[in-house]
């Protein structure tokens, strides 16, 4: 399970922009933010036990069921981004995870993104209870995420809403 130890947020999801990516103005088009905040929970899916096996052994995955995008500057063609990402709540089918993407090493954030996933049951296709591993490595997340600086605007969006902040 990747980095759940570690002193800050998840990370891992790090690439240079490609080409395809780029919009007719010459930089990172609004979806391909998305789709890097994709591929980076994804990561972090993984680390808590929602890999390809974990999915197959408890029929369980995780869903987007809504996501608050925030566009905060440019990212040209070829910068290499990064992305961290802090789990600020969880309950018992559901998660709230706040993303920011940076671009070329800058110290603020690109882009932001918070979502709120849920645990599907993959055979009934309905929302299901997140296994007891999976729930233990959340908060166990969530533990670590809590000490360390978040930037501005995390849970703004979802969290007093949809989900109490752990």
């Amino acid at each position: 399970m990747s980095n759940l130890g570690a002193k800050g947020p998840f990370g891992g999801y790090r690439r240079a922009v490609p080409d395809d990516w780029l919009d007719y103005n010459g930089h990172l088009n609004e979806g391909f933010y998305v789709v890097a905040f994709s591929h980076a929970s994804d990561l972090w899916m993984d680390a808590i036990g929602l890999d390809d096996a974990g999915r197959m052994r408890w029929s369980r995955s995780m869903f987007t069921v809504e996501a608050h995008v925030r566009y905060l500057a440019e990212v040209p063609a070829a910068a290499e981004i990064s992305v961290a990402t802090w789990i600020i709540g969880a309950d018992d089918k559901r998660a709230l995870a706040f993303s920011a993407l940076y671009a070329g090493g800058a110290a603020a954030p690109a882009a932001t993104h918070e979502a709120l996933y849920l645990c599907v049951n993959t055979v009934t296709r309905r929302a299901g209870v997140w296994p007891a591993p999976v729930r233990a490595a959340l908060d166990a997340m969530i533990e670590t995420h809590r000490a360390t600086p978040m930037p501005e605007g995390a849970g703004a969006a979802l969290g007093p809403h949809r989900l109490k902040p752990v």
